[in-house]
Formats: C-alpha cells, sequence, structure tokens
C-alpha cells in the first residue's frame, strides 16, 4: 500500500458509505500487519542485532560493544555502539551518528538505505 493510498482510504473511512469503508478498513489492516512487526518498540540488543547479520566489531579491534553490518562490498559500514546509543553509517572513511532507540528504527534505517531488511528475524 502506498501513502497515496493509505491517505485515501483514511478519507473513505470518514465517507458514510460503510461498505466502502469496511473495505478500507481491510486494507488498513493489511497494510499494518505486512509493514508493522511485533518487536519494532522493543530495545536494540546485542542479541537482537547479532540474529539479524551483525557482527561483533571487538574481533576485528573495535571497542567493546560495536556492532556491525556490511552494506555495500566497500566500506559502506552501519554500526551500532551500545557506549552511545547510537546507530554510525560509515561510507568509506567519512561517518555519520544518527540516536536510534529501537528495532523498528534500525529496520527503517536498513530500508532508506536500500539494504533489503524483509529477512529479518525477531
Amino acid at each position: 500500500m502506498t501513502s497515496k493510498e493509505l491517505i485515501a482510504a483514511a478519507k473513505s473511512w470518514k465517507s458514510v458509505d460503510q461498505e466502502t469503508a469496511w473495505q478500507d478498513v481491510d486494507m488498513l489492516a493489511n497494510y499494518i500487519l505486512a509493514t508493522v512487526r511485533e518487536d519494532d518498540d522493543e530495545a536494540i540488543t546485542e542479541w537482537w542485532l547479532l540474529q539479524n547479520n551483525f557482527y561483533d566489531s571487538q574481533q576485528y579491534g573495535n571497542d567493546a560493544g560495536i556492532f556491525s553490518l556490511d552494506l555495500t562490498d566497500s566500506d559502506d559500514t552501519l554500526c551500532w555502539n551500545f557506549a552511545t546509543n547510537k546507530a554510525e553509517i560509515w561510507i568509506g572513511s567519512r561517518y555519520i551518528t544518527i540516536p536510534l532507540k529501537t528495532r523498528g528504527q534500525i529496520r527503517n534505517l536498513l530500508k532508506a538505505l536500500g539494504v533489503e531488511v524483509d529477512n529479518a528475524k525477531t
């Protein structure tokens, strides 16, 4: 469901045509079930990162508490730093930090970076 379809469904729900409104409710329910994961609001943990293809970067000389996920075949990497509770996106030798709190936010960031997240485990 696109954002335009979601807005159209919400507007339609406001109408008095109950048959159309119930079809839209069904469409909205399907959208929610397809896009929202049960653990989206849960905290980011070491276990969850490891279950979702991140690796413990300490084995490669980084500080403890940093977990990484390679984004491309080059040096582009997404790191989660437990010391700062921030995501770090490394593109070559440059990086930016992004304060995130939940698993859903990590999934959304990966999706925005073009990384397939459908296979992410929960």
